[in-house]
């Protein structure tokens, strides 16, 4: 059970990593970035955390590490979505763009100081 929850985890952040790049969609191309995926991803990535804190029990992760991933989901990850908001309007300019992936970089670099033990522990536990 915590293995695979510890491979969803790993899997959603590797999403989030990669969503300011866009979606490669087959017969599309590559689509621009989405905040509201990109929001979506974080909360599941939230959930899973949450779930594996109340069925495992794990060492690695406390009350702090999950009220501090809350705390950027409500701020960082709620900026994401709304300046995604801004540069899907018609006639918004290219700037509205580098402010998403910028925001999306900036709220994954505090997702990954938030939960940095648990993922310290998937790349540890990866390798054996």
């Amino acid at each position: 059970m915590e293995n695979v929850l510890l491979l969803e985890i790993k899997q959603l952040y590797d999403s989030l990593v990669a969503a300011p790049y866009g979606e490669y969609v087959h017969g599309y191309g590559t689509q621009k970035p989405n905040g509201f995926k990109y929001k979506s991803n974080a909360q599941t990535l939230f959930n899973k955390v949450v779930e594996l804190n109340e069925k495992c029990r794990p060492s690695y992760i406390d009350e702090q590490t999950i009220f501090q991933l809350s705390h950027t989901l409500e701020k960082e990850v709620e900026h994401v979505v709304g300046t995604y908001e801004e540069a899907i309007k018609p006639n918004a300019a290219q700037k509205r763009w580098q402010e998403l992936d910028d925001k999306m970089n900036r709220a994954t670099r505090q997702i990954h100081l938030d939960i940095y033990s648990l993922l310290s522990y998937i790349e540890e536990t990866s390798h054996e």
